[in-house]
């Protein structure tokens, strides 16, 4: 029997561009989107820009607002989103995609996926960050993400990460799922 992988290394990007839009963002648009933060303690010290959401909409201060931000960004996440589409998903569904802050000298508590659509979808991340005090803990085993690297984390795993750095460390996560036939 085989034991399943905590993490698997299943393609690598150029980063370039998407560190230039890193680069260009503002505090006010890393702090624009509150959903994760207001609903999963665990990303208490993260900060989060969605590419791609869920069609439904969540209801922020009293007003309804859909988190669907891939045309704003378009001329930085195209092409990676072409490149998961062909050489990942394939005619899959791409359920999430969004840029992911982790503040300097903060951590990411540990997380399980929660529910059952959570649970059948395929976690993924691109890190973005050369620094090695960013550090994912999978099942309490450490790991560094190399830059430009994607990796594919078991779901059902507890997940937490840890940045003991000066700087901020970015990643950006995708999650697909299967089609039903």
């Amino acid at each position: 029997m085989n034991a399943k992988q905590d993490i698997t290394e299943i393609g690598s990007f150029p980063i370039d561009k998407l560190l230039n839009l890193i680069d260009k963002l503002t505090e006010k648009e890393w702090d624009y989107w509150k959903y994760r933060r207001r609903n999963f303690y665990e990303t208490a010290y993260t900060r989060s820009i969605p590419f791609l959401w869920p069609a439904e909409t969540y209801v922020s201060d009293g007003n309804v607002v859909k988190y669907d931000n891939f045309e704003k960004y378009e001329h930085y996440i195209k092409d990676f989103h072409d490149y998961i589409i062909k050489n990942i998903v394939g005619e899959n569904t791409i359920k999430k995609m969004f840029l992911n802050k982790l503040l300097a000298k903060k951590y990411h508590s540990p997380w399980y996926a929660r529910g059952e659509d959570l649970q059948e979808e395929r976690m993924c991340i691109l890190s973005l960050s050369e620094d090695k005090k960013h550090v994912y803990y999978i099942n309490d085993n450490p790991y560094f993400l190399e830059p430009g690297r994607i990796y594919e984390i078991d779901s059902s795993w507890k997940v937490s990460t840890s940045n003991k750095s000066d700087k901020d460390f970015h990643t950006i996560h995708f999650n697909w799922v299967k089609k039903y036939e």
